[in-house]
């Protein structure tokens, strides 16, 4: 298992790629292999953060529109999101 700080440091380490990867799609004319490596690098961080995390679980609710909304599980350590409850099947 990976401790808080490490957990932390990953998840703020894929927020700082999408904000790359949104910056080089609004500024560079051919941006399909930096978008190709950061997705990558966005795959195994989640692959590590979720295997590895010692995940505190919250369920919550998102707004999908004023009267739809949907359940959603997610850790508040390394804000990876979970399809149904977890530990279940």
């Amino acid at each position: 298992m990976m401790n808080e700080d490490s957990c932390t440091m990953l998840a703020n380490m894929k927020k700082q790629l999408e904000e790359f990867e949104h910056f080089f799609f609004l500024e560079c004319e051919n941006t399909h292999d930096i978008l190709s490596l950061t997705q990558k690098l966005k795959v195994a961080i989640d692959l590590k953060l979720k295997n590895d995390c010692a995940h505190v679980y919250v369920e919550d609710e998102i707004d999908l529109s004023p009267e739809k909304s949907k359940k959603i599980t997610y850790c508040e350590k390394c804000m990876s999101c979970f399809s149904g409850k977890p530990g279940s099947s």
